[in-house]
Parts: structure tokens; sequence; C-alpha cells
């Protein structure tokens, strides 16, 4: 269950990340190949928020599972 729980809030955090600040979730670890300023296209953009809902969407799921495994698993 704590194996669960760490994975859901991991994917809390990297979720809300890239639904808040999609571009700098996508040069985390990128600069180093641009060597002037950078833009991302809007469908870029898109898919890596909808990647953001999705990963909430599974953490969500985890949240609940930890919940249901702890009241009912005994």
């Amino acid at each position: 269950m704590v194996y669960i729980l760490t994975m859901a809030l991991i994917f809390v955090i990297v979720g809300v990340f890239q639904l808040l600040y999609p571009a700098k979730f996508y040069m985390f670890g990128r600069k180093w190949m641009y060597k002037g300023n950078y833009e991302l296209s809007g469908a870029g953009i898109f898919f890596i928020r909808i990647s953001g809902v999705i990963l909430l969407g599974i953490s969500i799921y985890g949240f609940y599972s930890a919940i249901v495994e702890y009241l009912y698993g005994q």
C-alpha cells in the first residue's frame, strides 16, 4: 500500500507540473540541445497537458485503490 501511495503522490506532482508549466516540463533536461530561444507549438503544449490530466487520473485511481485495500483488504 505504501508503494501505491508513493507512486500516486509522484504522479500528482508530475501531473500538476505538466498542467501548470508545460513548456518548462518539456524542456527539463533538454535545454542543452538548443542554443537560442525555443518555443513549443500549440499541439505540443496540448499533448503535454493531456498527459498531465492522464497522470492525475491514474493518481486518483491509485489513492482510491489504496484506500479500498486498507479498508477491505484485511
